[in-house]
């Protein structure tokens, strides 16, 4: 399943990519997103990239359907993203901890500039869950989950700017 997501963040590229990076960001996602929890495991800025390796947990509930096939304790996964410093362009994949040969999620992210200090951030991606005859509704569970987190992100992001 494909997804497209946006965020409208109140800043300029250098801005959102260094909150992107701060431990206060990931410290506001967790208090703010009910569905999981996000550590930064590691990062790596040199002069062209920024790498993100960033582990998620999910806390959230699951429907009994779900409960019978996938153990919500080990709902767990790992972000690594890479993103061009030059061209704010990026790309993504989730790896899970388990089940890995139940699902594969990758794509890219891009920075986009809408005015001098408003910025359009894109995620496209395509998200595949591999578990017969549950795999549609599995994947439309789990990119309405993205979304919300990705309503999350944005909050969390334009309050960091609003209060620096």
């Amino acid at each position: 399943m494909k997804f497209y997501l946006e965020q409208r963040l109140n800043a300029d590229f250098d801005t959102i990519q260094q909150i992107l990076i701060s431990p206060l960001y990931f410290q506001n996602l967790n208090e703010l997103d009910p569905g999981g929890k996000s550590e930064l495991v590691k990062k790596i800025i040199t002069d062209d990239f920024i790498d993100l390796i960033v582990h998620y947990h999910f806390v959230g509930s699951l429907p009994s359907a779900a409960k019978a096939i996938i153990d919500p304790s080990k709902l767990s996964w790992t972000e690594e993203t890479r993103i061009d410093k030059k061209t704010h362009k990026g790309t993504f994949s989730i790896i899970p901890d388990n089940y890995k040969d139940r699902l594969d999620c990758y794509g890219t992210t891009k920075l986009e500039v809408i005015s001098e200090n408003e910025t359009l951030r894109v995620l496209e991606g395509d998200l595949k869950v591999h578990v017969f005859l549950l795999a549609s509704a599995a994947e439309a569970g789990i990119v309405s989950g993205i979304k919300k987190h990705n309503e999350i992100e944005e909050k969390v992001i334009n309050d960091l700017i609003k209060n620096n």
